[in-house]
């Protein structure tokens, strides 16, 4: 893991299950996080309890809207630089 100190990761999804755990654990090897998701209120609260580890934001993000995933891509790249794991972990229902 030491190749990660240090890193960026980005992860959709990232307020709350699967997202947060894995947002945790990047955080737990001394990497910068990013996590973003649409429900803002689980957001806040997701980058809260990680405050203790130090470089964690977060970003508002809808997944099925191609410019909000560009705003959240440009925040994260504002606020760490690049990104060097991108994870989508978040549930999304395709229209018929």
């Amino acid at each position: 893991m030491q190749e990660l100190v240090g890193k960026t990761a980005f992860v959709t999804g990232g307020a709350s299950g699967i997202g947060l755990a894995l947002g945790r654990a990047f955080a737990e090897a001394d990497m910068k996080v990013m996590l973003a998701d649409i429900e803002t209120d689980a957001l806040s609260a997701a980058v809260k309890s990680l405050d203790a580890f130090g470089k964690v934001g977060g970003t508002p993000c809808d997944v099925s809207d191609p410019d909000s995933v560009e705003r959240a891509a440009n925040a994260s790249y504002e606020a760490f630089g690049n990104v060097h794991v991108a994870l989508q972990q978040c549930r999304h229902q395709l229209s018929r």
